[in-house]
């Protein structure tokens, strides 16, 4: 049995998971995620600000410290849009490497998806005949149409939560013609996704993050925390988040600063993530939304640390 690290530098936050491998099975040792904002200001210019940067190396070398303390034989770090769109973002990658011998690998849009795919997969059930993931990063939108446990098509859209809420929402709270802005928006970018889906009352499985904040806000509002496990998968009724969208968007920063379940660095976020899973309501009818405990750093480790289950897929 070996110790290994998957780290996850998104737009927003870097996250860790630290796992320990025995044959073809892993089993979670450590989770920690720190809000790195890597696309804070520098989102529309495209170019990673020095501040962040610094977050950055700060946040690595809390996990570098992390898989010391672990004993892990290896570390693997992967970055998404806002490194691999960014015009500095390889200058960012080298940089970050000399400061904490932690070598970021930017990946492009689909090997993200195929990912997503993979790690979502180890935690949806079999039984399930077709799916659609979605992830709701900061720079980027992945979708993943599953049917049988195959990816059936999949494709990476180059806007997430923070890039709409930059180009897209001016007021708080976001006014009508701001959600009118954005659901034009999600009308063009998404043409393709649409054409795909041709099935009714399939589940939407929401891959991790902004997913699990929807789902803890919802637990918290219908006073059912006490049975809520944080890293279980969550399956939630699309009228409970419809009712969550619009306490959101009638609600202002301050306001939404003390509603349960809602982590600081979604404060704002969490505005643009809705009003895109409302307009996809509006476009595709789901069964339900099964939020999924894993990523892309669980996809990650059955890609490049599973081999048995790599040969699978």
């Amino acid at each position: 049995m070996s110790k290994v690290a998957v780290i996850d530098i998104g737009t927003n936050t870097s996250k860790i998971h630290i796992v320990e491998i025995a044959g073809d099975q892993f089993t979670s040792i450590r989770k920690e995620k720190i809000p790195t904002k890597l696309g804070k200001g520098g989102i529309q210019n495209m170019r990673i600000s020095d501040e962040a940067v610094q977050r950055l190396e700060d946040a690595l070398l809390i996990f570098k410290d992390i898989c010391i303390e672990e004993k892990c034989a290896n570390i693997m770090a992967f970055a998404t849009a806002m490194m691999r769109n960014s015009e500095n973002g390889n200058e960012v990658a080298e940089y970050i490497h000399d400061k904490t011998g932690i070598a970021i690998q930017i990946i492009d849009g689909q090997e993200e998806a195929d990912l997503i795919f993979r790690g979502v997969s180890e935690c949806v059930d079999s039984k399930i005949g077709q799916y659609l993931i979605m992830d709701i990063g900061g720079g980027s939108t992945e979708f993943v149409l599953v049917t049988n446990g195959q990816s059936e098509w999949q494709k990476s859209f180059q806007f997430g939560a923070t890039s709409l809420l930059e180009k897209f929402v001016k007021d708080d709270p976001v006014s009508a013609s701001n959600i009118r802005e954005i659901n034009g928006f999600l009308e063009d970018e998404l043409s393709d996704l649409f054409s795909q889906i041709r099935s009714v009352n399939i589940p939407l499985i929401g891959s991790s993050g902004t997913f699990e904040s929807i789902s803890e806000m919802i637990a918290h509002r219908s006073e059912k925390m006490e049975s809520y496990e944080s890293g279980m998968p969550k399956i939630n009724a699309i009228e409970s988040i419809q009712s969550l969208h619009n306490s959101i968007i009638h609600s202002n920063r301050i306001e939404r600063s003390r509603m349960r379940g809602l982590p600081e660095f979604r404060i704002d976020t969490i505005v643009t993530a809705l009003i895109s899973l409302n307009f996809l309501f509006s476009k595709i009818q789901f069964s339900a939304v099964h939020t999924a405990p894993y990523s892309l750093k669980e996809g990650a480790i059955v890609k490049y640390f599973l081999g048995q289950k790599e040969q699978q897929h």
